[in-house]
């Protein structure tokens, strides 16, 4: 589950840092299982291979 203090339905910007915090709680509560997070944990590992951070733009 993504922290509900992040709004990711509309345009957002998370940077390097942010997704090593993200990686680790996603590791420290152990959420490999659900799906979303499956999804998820692409774009991480996907961006942080390339030491960089994630945007988007929601609609």
């Amino acid at each position: 589950m993504i922290d509900g203090r992040f709004d990711y339905y509309s345009d957002f910007r998370w940077g390097e840092t942010l997704l090593k915090q993200m990686l680790q709680t996603i590791e420290d509560k152990q959420w490999y299982s659900d799906t979303d997070v499956k999804k998820l944990l692409e774009l991480i590992d996907s961006a942080l291979s390339k030491q960089s951070g994630l945007m988007a733009y929601g609609d």
